[in-house]
């Protein structure tokens, strides 16, 4: 839930991450613990569709239906929250690379089975060229927070 909300609060509010302080050190936490999570439902549903021979069952079907909403949200919030890291420390890079490729694969295989919508709204940020249609980017920019810096015990 913490993850959730570091994430959702900077993404929906559409505001830069700060570099003072430990916000930038909370959401590359919040980042990576959201990306290792979708992982494993990736991994866990290629094991469930191994095991039925790459036939969707009752189980996948409805496990499908759970989460295409969620994995969505997180097409748009992962783009737009790497790009914020990275803008909010140049000489610090985010080096998501393979468990960026295996959200892109849940996406993808979870778009297989989506309606047209759902399929669009999974299939967002792929190469940089599309326009996302979130009403987040609607929302005129908020400043970042003030610096928060981590009291001595």
């Amino acid at each position: 839930m913490k993850d959730r909300h570091t994430l959702g609060t900077i993404h929906w509010q559409n505001r830069p991450i700060s570099s003072e302080g430990t916000e930038r050190g909370e959401v590359m936490c919040a980042y990576f613990a959201m990306l290792w999570r979708f992982e494993r439902l990736h991994a866990g549903r290629k094991v469930l569709l191994e095991e039925n021979n790459n036939v969707h069952d009752t189980a996948l079907t409805i496990l499908d239906r759970q989460i295409q909403t969620h994995v969505a949200d997180y097409a748009c919030t992962f783009y737009e929250l790497r790009a914020k890291l990275e803008d909010s420390n140049k000489n610090d890079p985010v080096v998501d690379d393979r468990y960026a490729i295996s959200f892109k694969e849940l996406r993808k295989s979870l778009a297989d089975t989506a309606d047209e919508d759902t399929r669009r709204k999974l299939m967002y940020h792929t190469d940089n060229s599309e326009t996302c249609g979130c009403s987040c980017h609607k929302v005129n920019p908020k400043p970042p927070v003030p610096a928060q810096h981590s009291q001595a015990s």
